[in-house]
């Protein structure tokens, strides 16, 4: 086997290698943007649920009263 052939497969195995690792970390930052994502709709979720007991506590204490 030329080494010219021998760099050129090795160059080109890198280059297959360096595109799979920018795929995982592409992938991996869309799983870290989509657990952002989660996390904040979790904390509207359960600030609505705030403003719901909120307003439950409100009307049971109007009814109290």
């Amino acid at each position: 086997m030329d080494v010219g052939v021998t760099v050129a497969v090795c160059v080109a195995v890198g280059v297959l290698v360096g595109v799979r690792v920018a795929v995982g970390v592409t992938v991996g930052v869309g799983v870290a943007v989509g657990v952002t994502v989660g996390v904040g709709v979790a904390v509207c979720v359960d600030v609505g649920v705030g403003v719901i007991v909120g307003v439950l506590v409100g009307v049971c204490v109007a009814v109290a009263v």
